[in-house]
């Protein structure tokens, strides 16, 4: 779980949700990347 309401993405104007290539990236300050593409 991220913490994150479930339907965060369609509440936006127009709504967004993640697609096939987009790539999701975190970083964590001293500690490095992880990098996602979404299949």
């Amino acid at each position: 779980y991220t913490g994150t309401p479930s339907g965060v993405g369609a509440g936006r104007t127009p709504p967004r949700f993640l697609r096939r290539g987009d790539i999701v990236e975190t970083t964590v300050q001293n500690l490095g990347t992880i990098r996602n593409t979404c299949v």
